[in-house]
């Protein structure tokens, strides 16, 4: 018998970039990436050493360089968002994006954390 080839991850060319108050978790990338071979996972974590939140906007050019999945509370500028096609808001709501561009987009699929609070 022959071996079975092995399959291409469906996220193999996808670009994840995740924006957290939190360090990496390089247990959790691993499981990802091992899960998903070929998928890139970028984490920023968003907290300033003197207080307060980095932006989306705030991260380099060349974080955003390729994403397609983006993982954040507050939304990036629209040019930034231009390879997304996958947005998990982390909160209940989308309140913060309902204006803007990327969220109208027909093509693009939103997904929120509502009811992972409990």
């Amino acid at each position: 018998m022959g071996d079975i080839p092995d399959q291409a991850s469906p996220l193999a060319k996808d670009v994840l970039l995740l924006l957290l108050s939190a360090a990496e978790n390089p247990a959790w990338t691993r499981r990802v990436s091992e899960r998903f071979p070929g998928l890139q996972v970028r984490w920023v974590d968003s907290r300033k050493p003197g207080g307060g939140y980095i932006q989306p906007d705030e991260i380099p050019d060349g974080v955003w360089d390729g994403v397609t999945i983006f993982y954040s509370y507050l939304p990036a500028s629209p040019s930034r968002m231009s390879k997304v096609r996958f947005v998990q808001v982390s909160s209940a709501g989308v309140d913060k994006w309902v204006d803007h561009e990327v969220y109208k987009n027909p093509d693009v699929a939103f997904c929120t954390t509502n009811g992972c609070q409990s």
